[in-house]
């Protein structure tokens, strides 16, 4: 029993020892002096998953311009599409691209006329039956 308490003395004397030479103030002068110079760490980058599969340059060149190829495809596909619906506007004649309001008056009073030319009311039926009509009082002469 003397034997392991001596050790423990022992150990924990070194242990004290130890800590004081480690920390002692003029390593802390040391390191809060004016003219010591400050190291910078560099900092390291986090390990990413992506960064062990990374394709070389050349491969993601390749990988670059065939989406670039891809997007120029798609958009001259919509071009082209684009240009068969203005050609279909354009080429009937009672329609065009830009006055589209103007043409759906133009067909509602077309519409209207027609109506009046056969002596058809301009309301339909349910329309005139719940309308707010206006009495008009008849003058006696």
């Amino acid at each position: 029993m003397n034997v392991y308490t001596k050790i423990r003395k022992i150990t924990f004397f070194i242990v004290l020892i130890s800590f004081i030479s480690v920390n002692t103030p003029s390593l802390y002068a040391q390191k809060y002096s004016i003219d010591k110079k400050r190291k910078v760490k560099k900092q390291r980058k986090p390990l990413k998953l992506k960064y062990l599969f990374k394709k070389s340059a050349a491969k993601a060149a390749a990988k670059q311009v065939k989406k670039d190829e891809k997007h120029k495809t798609k958009v001259l596909k919509q071009e082209q599409k684009n240009n068969k619906e203005y050609q279909k506007r354009a080429n009937n004649d009672k329609e065009s691209g830009k006055d589209h309001k103007v043409y759906t008056r133009m067909k509602k009073y077309e519409k209207q006329s027609k109506r009046r030319r056969k002596n058809k009311p301009e309301k339909n039926f349910f329309q005139r039956l719940f309308s707010y009509k206006k009495k008009t009082k008849k003058v006696k002469n």
